[in-house]
């Protein structure tokens, strides 16, 4: 008998609080053709410790020997599973319980399609919904082209990555930039869009959780990708392009500032300002 056809990968960092309903969330789910890959990376709350007690032959608990960063687990462990598909799943994170079945029954149905997300619902730290995804039976195809790189670049990062289902073949022959902690999955999804077959289900699979101590964007990270881009794919974004991407950071750098001055943080303020009449120049 062969193996499960889904790998989850779980990346750990100090999230023992939200831990059990995130892996309850895979032990919920509808399909049982997954197995859980629980990766700590160094955390020192306790988190290792509590996935140790898991006895379960579908979870595989691993412990890094040193810390190598969110994309870092992801790039190794991508390439050490066995499985035809990877869902990554964040340690806040909750799989809606029929995430995988369908999923997986769409990308059994299209086998020239590589890449795979959907819609989403998003809680605030207690649990409470914030917003509510969308609930339909479409998916949109989105043949590779410039094009749709083009659209990404205009509306910013179109690709959630927790909860998002790719074939495991292509996730690891491409992987992240581990340079770029901030925007490596808006980097992923762009080359996807320009090199492969993406289908977007217009479903809510998967529900997000928005806290205070998660790691906000980075903007240094946005423009390394959005110089990049624009010197290896011209055809999608010329100097106009450009132009929209980069007053659309000059915009994010300014309401940034505003927000920290408001909370007087003015080094945080300081750093967005000087981000945006220096760096954006």
């Amino acid at each position: 008998m062969s193996g499960p056809s889904v790998a989850v990968i779980m990346p750990v960092f100090n999230g023992k609080a939200f831990l059990k309903e995130a892996i309850d969330s895979v032990l919920n789910q509808e399909s049982a053709d997954w197995h859980l890959y629980c990766v700590d990376d160094v955390s020192q709350d306790g988190s290792y410790e509590l996935m140790s007690l898991i006895n379960d032959p579908r979870i595989t608990v691993s412990r890094q020997p040193q810390n190598c960063g969110l994309y870092g687990v992801l790039n190794e462990w991508v390439r050490k599973v066995s499985e035809e598909f990877v869902v990554i799943l964040m340690q806040d994170d909750l799989l809606h319980k029929n995430h995988i079945e369908k999923f997986l029954g769409i990308a059994n149905a299209h086998r020239d399609v590589d890449v795979f997300w959907g819609s989403e619902d998003t809680i605030d730290i207690n649990g409470k919904k914030i917003a509510i995804g969308l609930r339909s039976e479409e998916i949109e195809l989105i043949p590779s082209s410039v094009n749709g790189v083009r659209s990404a670049i205009e509306r910013g990062c179109i690709w959630t990555i927790s909860g998002s289902f790719t074939r495991a073949r292509y996730l690891s022959k491409k992987g992240f930039r581990e340079d770029l902690p901030h925007a490596s999955d808006w980097r992923f999804i762009l080359y996807a869009l320009k090199e492969t077959n993406v289908i977007y289900v217009k479903d809510a699979l998967v529900t997000i959780r928005i806290h205070a101590g998660q790691t906000t964007k980075d903007l240094t990270d946005y423009l390394t990708v959005v110089n990049e881009i624009s010197e290896k794919m011209p055809l999608a974004i010329g100097f106009l392009e450009k132009k929209k991407a980069l007053r659309r950071l000059r915009v994010l750098a300014l309401r940034r500032s505003i927000r920290a001055i408001a909370r007087l943080d003015f080094k945080l303020a300081g750093k967005a300002i000087f981000f945006s009449l220096f760096r954006l120049n």
